[in-house]
């Protein structure tokens, strides 16, 4: 199950401490704007860590709507100990966890042509130097995707925390509440069955 109150780390640096610090008195002290704008703040980044983890765009949107919902209501147990974006990237991953051994996950193995093409872009960051050299990106990428799908979902999870949202180790581990040694080990096969389902691309 989902804790109640996440743990609180600090691997997000990017927001200036004494913003967030006001946000949070704003929030604490229920101002009407301030879950607006904490919303408004963090949406698209989280949006963009859900996509990652699950590959799907309705899954994705219920994660992201749920781990506000859940940060709105365990905001008296947050201290200011991280970053309110640590906060709430940990209570993601935790509904991710949640999510994906409660049967509700749909983890799709094809490609989804409904999906965002900027959202993509931004998540993936694939180089497009040439119209040609751009349908192989997005071919490539396809392939990518449909590999991730392949892994279980420790495994897609371990590789997204590890390269797409580039925490260490040991902030993965924290994350997935596991221990270092498990986190390596996932990773290793992770990387081993992305390689043996992306062996058209070596050269």
């Amino acid at each position: 199950m989902v804790a109640s109150h996440p743990p609180e780390t600090s691997f997000d640096k990017t927001t200036a401490p004494s913003a967030e610090a006001h946000l949070l008195q704003r929030l604490k002290a229920s101002d009407g704007t301030a879950f607006r704008e904490f919303v408004r703040l963090y949406q698209r980044r989280l949006y963009t860590l859900a996509f990652q983890l699950l590959g799907n765009r309705e899954d994705a949107e219920d994660l992201v709507q749920e781990a506000f919902i859940k940060a709105h209501g365990a905001l008296a147990q947050f201290h200011g100990a991280s970053s309110l974006y640590t906060w709430l990237h940990r209570i993601a991953v935790n509904l991710y966890i949640d999510y994906t051994r409660s049967g509700r996950y749909r983890a799709i193995q094809q490609w989804d042509d409904t999906r965002d093409d900027n959202t993509n872009k931004a998540q993936w960051h694939t180089p497009q130097p040439s119209p040609e050299a751009s349908y192989q990106a997005v071919l490539q990428q396809e392939h990518i995707e449909l590999a991730l799908h392949k892994l279980t979902a420790q495994q897609r999870a371990v590789f997204v925390l590890r390269h797409y949202q580039d925490l260490s180790l040991e902030e993965v581990a924290d994350e997935l509440h596991v221990t270092v040694g498990t986190v390596k080990t996932l990773l290793f096969r992770a990387v081993r069955e992305l390689r043996e389902h992306l062996a058209v691309y070596r050269y």
